[in-house]
């Protein structure tokens, strides 16, 4: 019966990892998919081989070597961290994986007629699935990400050119300066990520607010008198980036960061005057990586952005759909 059991535990793992990659939204999968894939893959682990079992047998420890080829399931465990790491190459191909390995498995404990090995033979299954198969998957995972890299475009026209560019170039040794600022003045005794607006009568940066999370504040230069700006709203709000007129300003939030990607920001949009009444700011951006680090471009409408997926950074840019607040990228 100990046997079963840890056929049912060993499938835990694999389910958790099916109810990830088949749940209907792969890009933030609902954690009910989590909670029913677990429990299903150890009942179908444990139906498999139980099924196995009752078909002929003269050998005693027969369950014992189920048990051991249930141990494959673990390849789950890693492959789920790699998973919740957002690295490649994905949940449907981890799963697949972990699917073919369970299959060899047990289709060597089967074939085999030699003992299982007892306890002994059992952890050592479980230390090999999770030492050897931590270790392949994560250089599977980087040798994945080497392929998908896009390497810059090298042409023998480009390599000439720059070249030439070089012959050309006269260089001399830079002087040796001491640049000193002529003055220091303390604007703010806390705050990181400061901003000017276009205007040059505030200052934007993030600081701790009451609550000791990071806030959106505005400085005003000719006063001196500071606002907190999303002090009643929820999450971490950095990297403020004011428009020319400064009359709305972009910033990145953790607020959306859910249990699968806690690593994910967002973009959101205020207006300082709405703020001013009570007017929370708006979401712009829906991506499951991270999305930050935003500037508004000369032309009102346009920005750009630091976008991460697969363990990547691209600069990217959108429009402004005016009268929605709404990216159109």
């Amino acid at each position: 019966m100990i046997w079963r059991a840890w056929c049912f535990v060993a499938g835990l793992a694999p389910g958790a990892l099916a109810g990830i990659a088949l749940a209907p939204g792969p890009n933030d999968p609902s954690p009910l998919w989590l909670q029913a894939g677990a429990p299903a893959g150890g009942l179908l682990l444990f139906l498999i081989a139980h099924f196995l079992n009752r078909r002929p047998q003269d050998e005693p420890d027969r369950g014992a070597r189920f048990a051991r080829a249930a141990s494959a399931g673990l390849l789950a465990l890693p492959a789920l961290a790699l998973v919740f790491l957002q690295l490649a190459p994905g949940p449907p191909v981890l799963l697949g994986i972990v699917i073919v390995f369970l299959t060899l498995a047990f289709f060597r404990a089967v074939r085999r007629r030699a003992p299982a090995g007892g306890v002994a033979g059992q952890l050592t299954s479980i230390f090999g699935v999770l030492a050897l198969g931590t270790t392949a998957l994560f250089l599977l995972s980087g040798l994945v990400a080497t392929l998908r890299a896009e390497p810059p475009l090298r042409t023998e026209g480009n390599r000439k050119a720059v070249l030439d560019h070089d012959a050309g170039i006269e260089t001399v040794a830079l002087p040796v300066c001491e640049a000193r600022a002529e003055r220091v003045d303390v604007l703010h005794g806390a705050g990181a990520h400061p901003r000017l607006d276009g205007s040059g009568q505030h200052v934007w940066f993030d600081a701790n607010g009451p609550e000791g999370r990071r806030q959106v504040h505005r400085l005003a230069l000719a006063t001196g008198e500071v606002a907190c700006l999303t002090c009643d709203e929820p999450g971490n709000n950095r990297r403020p980036a004011p428009n020319r007129e400064g009359s709305v300003v972009l910033f990145d939030t953790d607020r959306w960061a859910t249990w699968r990607r806690p690593g994910n920001t967002e973009l959101q949009l205020l207006n300082a005057a709405a703020a001013a009444r009570g007017v929370p700011s708006r979401r712009i951006t829906y991506s499951p990586g991270p999305d930050e680090r935003a500037l508004f471009a000369p032309a009102a409408n346009t920005l750009a952005w630091s976008h991460g997926e697969g363990g990547r950074y691209r600069v990217v840019s959108g429009g402004l759909v005016s009268g929605h607040g709404s990216l159109q990228v």
